[in-house]
């Protein structure tokens, strides 16, 4: 019985320790992507309201920050 109790535990505090550690890690993700979007947006190619520019530069982002 103490045995399974202290696996349990123990189990338990694994996957707490994992959940937050990936919680730490999407939160970061999500904190690059909206930094590299807000400098984005303030491109002034961007900022030309010109679709053909402004998907070139979208273009350049994506080969240069490919997990977005």
């Amino acid at each position: 019985k103490d045995t399974v109790n202290r696996i349990q535990n123990e189990t338990d505090q694994f996957f707490t320790l994992t959940a937050d550690s990936l919680g730490t890690q999407v939160d970061g993700w999500i904190d690059r992507n909206i930094m590299i979007l807000k400098s984005a947006a303030e491109l002034p190619d961007i900022k030309t309201m010109n679709r053909p520019i402004q998907e070139r530069v979208l273009r350049d982002l994506q080969k240069k920050y490919h997990y977005m």
